[in-house]
């Protein structure tokens, strides 16, 4: 799996307005198709999950398993920040 600090030299190379140009997807709400939706959304769209975005090719590269461990990881960071502020507020009152 590619580490942050080689896509950060990837950017570097390639940069900044080729980085955003890449064609980011949402891991975290695969189709029944088996693909991906475009990262972000339009409209009134509701989805099933938080997202987790990654270029196409990053995507395709990564197992299953990676990719689940990724959304895994993002839904647990969500998570423990939304119990921080709930003891943070819990603390004030």
């Amino acid at each position: 799996m590619v580490s942050w600090q080689n896509e950060k030299e990837c950017m570097a190379k390639k940069g900044l307005r080729a980085w955003v140009k890449e064609n980011w997807v949402d891991i975290a709400n695969k189709r029944k198709d088996g693909s991906y939706p475009k990262c972000g959304r339009s409209g009134g769209e509701k989805r099933k999950n938080y997202p987790k975005c990654v270029p196409i090719a990053k995507a395709r590269a990564m197992s299953k398993g990676q990719r689940a461990g990724a959304v895994k990881r993002l839904f647990s960071r969500i998570h423990w920040i939304s119990n921080q502020n709930k003891l943070w507020w819990s603390s004030i009152k």
